[in-house]
C-alpha cells in the first residue's frame, strides 16, 4: 500500500455524515495521484470532483483538511487516519467505560434526534481517555505494522495518540481479536470495537436516539424500501435500495448524499438500535425525477450495537430497517423516512 503524509482535520463529523464521505472522497483523490507531498498538506475540497463541490461549507466552518497525520486507503475505499490531532469516525462515536475513561452524551432513552444516525457524540479525555504511554515513534510505527497484518479485513482505523498507545478500531464482533492484541501489545495498544472500548471486556454500547418522524410526502412522491436479504449475521453489514418515484404531476428534486445509510430500529418504534460503523466513502448525489419518474439509490446497513447493551454487536432478533432520505447541509430539512421494513439477525 501506498502511503502520504497528509491529515484530516474535519470538525466532528459522525459516522456516514456527508462532511465525513466528503474527507474520504479526499483521502481517496489524494492517493491515487501518484505524486509525493509535503507532510502538511491543505486540500480545497471543492477541487476534488465537481459533486463534492455541493458539499462546500460556510467558510466559517472548519471542514479543511488540514495538520499532520497519514491517510492508507484499504479495501480500495476504507480510509485508515494516523492523525495525531483528531480521532475522526469512531472516537465520536465511542462510549466510554463508566471507569473514569471519559464519557458520552447519551440523549434519554425516548428523545429523538435530529442527527442521523442519531448516535451519541463521545467526549473522551485525551485518546479515549487514555494517557501518554512513553511509546517512542518508532514503537507505535512497529505496533501499526503488525497490528495492520494481524487484523487485515477486521481494522477499521489507526490512530497514533501522542507519545502512545497506538489507538485501532476493530469491526463489530471482534471482540476475541481485541483480546489477543491487547495480550499481545498490552498497555501500548488501545482498541475500540464497533462503538464500544474494549479494555479486556465487553464494553457497553452508546445509545441511540429516537428518529425524527418522517415528513408529510409531497403529493406524488412515494419511496420504498427493499432489502438484498432477509436476515443477517450480527456483526455483519447489508445492503439495500430506495426506490423513489414521482408519481404525481410535478418533479421532484433533491441533493443528498449516495449511498444512503440504514439503520435498525425496535419492531414498531423508531428508537434506532443498529447502525453501520464503517467509514462511507460516498459523493453528493443530485436527483431530480419528473412527472411518472423513479430512480433507485443504494443504501447501506450494519448491526452495531447502539442500544446501551454490553457489547459491540446487535443481539440475535427480528428488528425494522429505515433509511432518511433529506438534503446533505446541517439542516436537513425536509427529511423523509422509507417505511419499514422488517430484517431478521441471526448468530454470528
Amino acid at each position: 500500500m501506498r502511503l502520504t503524509r497528509a491529515a484530516v482535520v474535519v470538525g466532528s463529523p459522525k459516522a456516514g455524515s456527508g462532511t465525513l464521505r466528503v474527507a474520504l472522497a479526499a483521502a481517496s483523490a489524494l492517493g491515487t495521484t501518484g505524486k509525493s507531498f509535503p507532510d502538511q498538506v491543505v486540500i480545497d475540497l471543492t477541487e476534488i470532483a465537481p459533486e463534492v463541490g455541493r458539499d462546500r461549507p460556510p467558510p466559517n466552518e472548519a471542514h479543511w483538511l488540514e495538520g499532520r497525520g497519514t491517510i492508507e486507503t484499504v479495501r480500495g475505499w476504507r480510509i485508515l487516519a494516523y492523525v495525531s490531532l483528531i480521532f475522526v469516525a469512531v472516537a465520536c462515536t465511542t462510549s466510554a467505560k463508566s471507569s473514569g475513561s471519559g464519557g458520552t452524551t447519551s440523549p434519554p432513552q425516548h428523545a429523538i434526534d435530529s442527527r442521523y444516525p442519531p448516535v451519541p457524540v463521545g467526549s473522551p479525555r485525551g485518546c479515549v481517555g487514555r494517557g501518554p504511554t512513553g511509546t517512542t515513534a518508532a514503537q507505535a510505527a512497529s505496533i501499526t505494522s503488525r497490528v495492520d497484518v494481524l487484523a487485515r479485513g477486521q481494522l477499521q482505523m489507526t490512530v497514533t495518540c501522542p507519545g502512545g498507545p497506538v489507538l485501532i478500531g476493530l469491526d463489530a464482533g471482534e471482540e476475541q481479536l481485541a483480546h489477543r492484541l491487547l495480550a499481545q501489545f498490552g498497555r501500548n495498544l488501545a482498541v475500540t470495537v464497533g462503538l464500544t472500548n474494549y479494555d479486556g471486556s465487553p464494553g457497553r454500547s452508546p445509545r441511540c436516539g429516537r428518529l425524527a418522524p418522517s415528513a408529510p410526502l409531497p403529493t406524488g412522491l412515494h419511496l420504498s424500501l427493499r432489502l438484498a436479504q432477509r436476515s443477517v449475521r450480527s456483526a455483519a453489514s447489508f445492503s439495500a435500495s430506495v426506490v423513489v418515484s414521482e408519481r404525481g404531476p410535478t418533479s421532484f428534486t433533491i441533493i443528498t448524499g449516495k449511498p444512503l445509510e440504514a439503520v435498525l430500529v425496535r419492531l414498531g418504534t423508531l428508537q434506532v438500535v443498529g447502525i453501520y460503523d464503517g467509514a462511507i466513502a460516498g459523493t453528493g448525489y443530485g436527483l431530480h425525477l419528473g412527472a411518472g419518474q423513479s430512480s433507485t439509490m443504494p443504501a447501506i446497513g450494519g448491526t452495531a450495537r447502539c442500544d446501551g447493551g454490553l457489547g459491540s454487536a446487535l443481539p440475535p432478533g427480528t428488528y425494522w430497517v429505515i433509511v432518511r432520505l433529506a438534503p446533505e447541509g446541517r439542516s436537513p430539512s425536509p427529511s423523509y423516512l422509507t417505511p419499514a421494513v422488517p430484517l431478521r439477525v441471526t448468530p454470528s
